[in-house]
């Protein structure tokens, strides 16, 4: 995971707002968060997901979905920007 958020976050200038479709168990959620990101919004299209992730939190997990800035979106994430980016 550090991969995947560090260098494109470390190449461009920090984004105020990030948007993860990735299952935050994988620790992409905790990687973004040690950048200077003032929100993240996950969305996941399977609500079960959600479920799955809340009744199984590791200590990696619940840091991640316990964090004031991450926020959860029970939906698909195409609709999620189409619908509310404006909305944020």
């Amino acid at each position: 995971m550090e991969e995947l958020v560090h260098f494109p976050l470390l190449l461009s200038h920090p984004p105020k707002i990030f948007w993860s479709w990735a299952e935050p168990s994988a620790g992409l959620i905790h990687e973004i968060l040690k950048h200077p990101v003032e929100k993240v919004h996950y969305a996941e299209i399977d609500p079960l997901v959600i479920q799955f992730i809340g009744e199984n939190l590791t200590p990696l997990t619940r840091g991640e979905m316990e964090d004031p800035k991450v926020r959860v979106h029970p939906l698909d994430g195409r609709l999620f920007i189409k619908d509310d980016a404006g909305e944020i």
